[in-house]
């Protein structure tokens, strides 16, 4: 399923339209030579099949809506995530500028190299659906010389527990991060909008429409649009997967801006 990710957008959402379509007319043939001259099929049960298959359309409508804003809500918090943990670094960076020289110039670079690590390291493995491991050694790094630091006066103790109460915030945002990289739909749930994808293209099938030309186009529109809908829920359905997903944006902002000399 990695090509599905690293194909360009427009580009994968033309092909899974086509392939909807394709199996749709595919069907459609299928049913209409080997199917139908064995049912008896007269234009009266037009209504009966029409009323069957409008259930149908709205029960699976409803499901694949229900899925689509459920992707969409995933997609859009985990977006929420990146730029949270982003605004801590920088809220932790300026926190830093407070420190003793010496002090201020390890705990920024420390801060900095992790951020660069985020955006070369991290993001690439995430857009392949594995959770990345070496930001962990430049996590340490920097509690390591932040909790080494003993303050003398009032003013560095304020600034210093404000330091770690912003430390704290950009790990556990750090760590939600990490924890949605792998978020999605279960297979299960991937089961049933297939499967039910599948049934409402059958359902339609089954009308006798004496243009098949009409019949082939109408069958032909409502399975693109399934494939589109579907489209859009694998888009979201794994917001850091491919080059449509979430990107390192947030990071690189704040390293460009706040962090580089």
């Amino acid at each position: 399923m990695g090509w599905v990710y690293s194909t360009p957008t427009f580009l994968l959402g033309f092909l899974m339209m086509l392939v909807f379509v394709l199996v749709g007319l595919a069907g459609m043939a299928f049913t209409r030579k080997f199917i139908r001259p064995r049912l008896v099929v007269s234009a009266h049960d037009n209504e009966f099949v029409g009323v069957i298959l409008h259930g149908m359309l709205v029960m699976y409508g409803l499901a694949l809506g229900l899925i689509a804003i459920n992707a969409w809500d995933n997609y859009a918090n985990d977006s929420r995530l990146v730029s949270n943990e982003a605004a801590a670094i920088a809220m932790l960076h300026r926190d830093f500028s407070a420190y003793p020289d010496s002090t201020r110039n390890v705990l920024q670079l420390g801060l900095r190299d992790y951020t660069e690590h985020i955006i070369q390291q991290s993001w690439p493995v995430q857009r392949q659906g594995r959770v990345p491991d070496g930001g962990g050694a430049f996590v340490d790094r920097v509690e390591k010389n932040l909790y080494s630091f003993v303050p003398h006066s009032d003013a560095e103790i304020v600034y210093h527990s404000q330091a770690l109460d912003a430390y704290n915030h950009m790990i556990e945002a750090r760590r939600l991060r990490l924890d949605a990289v792998k978020s999605g739909l279960p297979a299960v749930m991937w089961a049933i909008v297939l499967l039910g994808a599948a049934i409402c293209l059958a359902g339609s099938f089954l009308f006798r429409v004496d243009s098949p030309g009409l019949h082939y186009a109408m069958v032909g529109l409502l399975a693109s649009l399934t494939g589109l809908v579907i489209f859009m829920i694998l888009i979201f359905d794994s917001p850091f997967r491919g080059t449509h997903g979430v990107g390192p944006d947030a990071y690189e902002l704040i390293l460009h801006q706040l962090m580089k000399p």
